[in-house]
C-alpha cells in the first residue's frame, strides 16, 4: 500500500474542480439554495411588475372613463355646472374667511415647531 501512495495513485490526489467531502456537499447545497432563491425572487419580481402594470392600466381606464362622463355631464347641463362652480367657490371663500390669517399663522408656527423638535430628536439619535 505504501508503494501505491508514493506512485501517485488516484486516491492520493484529487483534481481542483472536484468537491471535497462534507464541505463540498455543503457548498453545492448552498449554491442550489441560492439558485432556487434567485429564480423565486425573479418570478416574484416579474409577477409584481405585471400586477402593477395591470393596476395602473385599470386606474387609467377608470379615470379616463370618469373624466369623459363628467365632461359629458357638464356639456349637457352648462348652467347647472356654472351654479355648482359658483357655490363651491362661495363655500371655499367662507371657509377661508372663517379661519382667518391668524389661524393659518398658528398652524404654520405649529408645523415649524414640530419640524424643529424632530430635527433635535434626529440629532440626539445620531449621537
Amino acid at each position: 500500500m505504501a508503494a501505491k501512495n508514493k506512485s501517485g495513485g488516484s486516491k492520493g490526489h484529487r483534481s481542483h474542480g472536484e468537491n471535497e467531502g462534507p464541505l463540498g456537499g455543503m457548498v453545492s447545497t448552498v449554491q442550489g439554495v441560492a439558485s432556487s432563491m434567485a429564480s423565486t425572487a425573479e418570478e416574484a419580481w416579474d409577477s409584481t411588475r405585471e400586477g402593477v402594470r395591470r393596476a395602473a392600466s385599470a386606474v387609467a381606464d377608470t379615470a379616463g372613463g370618469a373624466w369623459g362622463e363628467v365632461t359629458g355631464l357638464m356639456r349637457r347641463h352648462p348652467f347647472g355646472t356654472l351654479c355648482v362652480g359658483i357655490g363651491a367657490g362661495f363655500l371655499l371663500a367662507r371657509l377661508l374667511e372663517d379661519r382667518g390669517t391668524r389661524e393659518f399663522r398658528r398652524l404654520a408656527y405649529d408645523l415649524y415647531d414640530r419640524v424643529r423638535d424632530y430635527q433635535r430628536f434626529a440629532r440626539v439619535a445620531r449621537t
